[in-house]
């Protein structure tokens, strides 16, 4: 709470006017940078309920622009580091966006009319599947400070789907990208 009030230029007991505890600022910072990226995944599975792949490809799409966020990675991060001193913080993380953003993905995947464009053996696997590659990318970026970085998400998205169906999605299934 002393690193936050300085960054702030306030005193810690400010800090505990507006947060009483860690894991109540943490929570606020939860709501504030990653919920946004959440609520947009709730609306577009919802919204997308007719077209089963082109939601998966669109809620890919929002989970790289999301990872691509520093402040959302930051979030991410720091209830990664924080796990073993705090577990709170970490389970807050787990059940309001990690939990939350799979079923969303696992839902997407639920209609019959899914089967006839891709094969889902396993969709919980699927969804770990489909996030693994844009984590992966996001941490290595932000954390590892690799040069290249979700300059083309819609790449790394489409080589993931196109696994689920053995490499057999027509081209007219794939996003198409336009020239900026």
């Amino acid at each position: 709470m002393e690193d936050v009030a300085r960054a702030a230029g306030i005193s810690k007991g400010a800090v505990y006017l507006y947060f009483d505890s860690k894991a109540a600022l943490f929570k606020a910072l939860v709501e504030s940078r990653v919920s946004p990226l959440r609520e947009n995944f709730e609306r577009l599975a919802v919204a997308g309920a007719s077209d089963p792949m082109g939601t998966l490809k669109s809620l890919a799409l929002i989970a790289a622009r999301g990872f691509s966020n520093p402040d959302v990675v930051a979030v991410m991060r720091l209830a990664i580091g924080l796990s073993d001193r705090f577990p709170e913080i970490t389970n807050y993380y787990r059940e309001h966006v990690v939990e939350r953003m799979h079923s969303i993905v696992e839902v997407s995947s639920q209609p019959p009319s899914i089967e006839a464009q891709i094969r889902v053996v396993d969709k919980p696997a699927m969804t770990r599947v489909i996030i693994g590659p844009l984590l992966f990318e996001a941490l290595s970026v932000h954390s590892l400070k690799v040069d290249r970085g979700f300059e083309d998400p819609q790449k790394l998205i489409d080589a993931t789907l196109i696994s689920f169906s053995g490499g057999r999605v027509p081209r007219a299934n794939l996003v198409r990208r336009t020239k900026a």
